[in-house]
């Protein structure tokens, strides 16, 4: 049981924090976060992630979460449903170390698979769930 709260310390605690489909138009998701992790001083690093590119609330963002410097401890993921599979994919890919899809429009289907290596460790829950599931590596 020890094992399986230390895995979720990054979930709880997280010392770095990417939010995916970070946003600067003010009436999405992706806007709300960033901006509560800046007006409420997230005491860890911000990384913001936006196709868009260029500033969101004077913090600058990443093309991808494979940009980003150094570890991750948690992925937001607030982006359409159709594009969570390959963003997931690439989270294994950097090593993130917990992630929570925020996304609307699973309905009540939780149609979020994770596809990932065997070998990957992950903490993850489920949208529209109040669940969470821990990976581990064989």
């Amino acid at each position: 049981m020890e094992s399986i709260m230390s895995d979720l310390i990054p979930l709880f605690r997280p010392k770095s924090v990417a939010l995916i489909g970070a946003s600067s138009d003010t009436k999405k998701y992706g806007y709300w976060t960033a901006k509560s992790l800046i007006d409420n001083k997230f005491q860890g690093e911000i990384h913001l992630i936006s196709r868009s590119g260029g500033e969101i609330l004077g913090q600058p963002t990443y093309p991808d979460i494979l940009s980003v410097p150094g570890e991750v401890d948690l992925a937001i993921i607030a982006i359409a449903p159709k594009h969570i599979l390959p963003i997931i994919e690439q989270c294994v890919e950097k090593g993130v170390k917990t992630g929570i899809v925020v996304s609307t429009g699973f309905g009540e289907t939780n149609a979020v698979c994770w596809r990932s290596p065997a070998r990957a460790t992950c903490a993850s829950w489920a949208p529209t769930a109040w669940g969470c599931t821990v990976r581990r590596s064989a």
